[in-house]
Parts: structure tokens; sequence; C-alpha cells
């Protein structure tokens, strides 16, 4: 999938149902609108064509104007996205406890965990990085670049993340790296000086 079109499914898969339903409220009123401005008008101008055309692009407009003055009151609290320093995450949506990153923390923890106690140690963030990059990329530790990166994460995730799925459904314990003991204090680095010799 086009990367436009992913960030576009997913800014939709972040609103709240709140937000889903005064967007389709409002598709709704600019829908109507166009209707009784194109009834009121349609009598006076002889080439509907081009009033359709005039009042498709007015309508276009407006929406593009809300959108935006929806997304620079939600995310920056009214100021300029230029000016802004910092921009406050959106709240997240009711249903999922944490939104998307809860969701996307629990399956980095379910996979990085080695020892199960719900915690994430540096040793084991190193250890599941690793992994990662060699079941990603050609084998070995060839690395990855965006392309790569961007199908693994979508493969692990999917487009049905927010339900808890990747591109295969939910994930079986089964498919977990099991601990082969302790990690230890293992590092990227030395694991790269290994592979080399």
């Amino acid at each position: 999938m086009n990367l436009q079109v992913s960030s576009i499914v997913d800014v939709i898969l972040d609103r709240s149902p709140e937000e889903l339903i005064g967007g389709v409220l409002m598709a709704l009123v600019l829908a109507l609108g166009l209707s009784g401005l194109f009834h009121l008008i349609r009598r006076k101008v002889s080439d509907t064509s081009t009033l359709i055309v005039c009042l498709a692009l007015s309508s276009n407009l407006v929406a593009m104007t809300v959108g935006g003055a929806f997304v620079r009151y939600k995310f920056t609290g009214g100021r300029s996205l230029w000016g802004a320093r910092s921009v406050e995450a959106p709240a997240p949506p009711p249903g999922i406890p944490g939104g998307r990153s809860g969701f996307i923390a629990s399956r980095i923890l379910e996979s990085a965990d080695l020892n199960g106690d719900r915690l994430l140690s540096a040793d084991e963030a190193v250890f599941a990085a690793a992994q990662f990059v060699k079941e990603s990329g050609e084998g070995g530790d060839s690395p990855l670049d965006e392309r790569r990166l961007r199908a693994a994460i979508w493969a692990r995730l999917g487009p049905h993340s927010s339900m808890g799925m990747g591109r295969d459904g939910p994930s079986r314990p089964a498919e977990r790296p099991t601990a082969t003991g302790k990690v230890g204090h293992r590092s990227f680095r030395n694991d790269r000086e290994q592979s080399s010799h």
C-alpha cells in the first residue's frame, strides 16, 4: 500500500467514534448545502456543469478549511503549526487502552519480554532488535533499508492493528521466541563483530 494511503488510513483509525460521527455529519451538512444552492441557482445559470464544478470546488474549500481548523485546534491548542514547538498527542480513542500506541507497546513487550516479567530491560530490547533485523532482512546481519523496515512492521502489525491482528491474524504464543537462559550483557555491537568473523 502506498505510504500516503496508509497515512490516511492511520489518521482515520486514530479518530474516536465521536470525531468520525462529527465528520460524517459535517459531510451531510455540506452535501445538503451544496444541493440547496444548486436548486436555487440552476434556473439563473444556463450551463449546469459549470455550476456543479463551482459548487463542488467551493464545498471542497469549506471542507479543507474546517479540517485544517480542527487539526490546528486539536493538536496545537489553536497555535500555528509552524510556531508550535511541541505538539501534544491526541487523546486515545475509547475502547483501546492507550490507543494505537498502547497496542504497539503491548505487542513490542509481548515479543521482546523473554523472561515474562512484563518489564523490558535494555538487554532484552537489544536482543529483540537484533532478532527483528535478522528475521526481517535478507538473512544474517544485513541491515534494513526504509522500505524493508516498513514491510516488516506492516507484516507484524498489519492493517488491522487496532484490533490486535496482523496480516496473518493474531500471533500465537508458539510463534514467540523462547528464552534460552539469561540474556546477560550482550550488546548489538558485539553481535555484529562476532557475525563478521
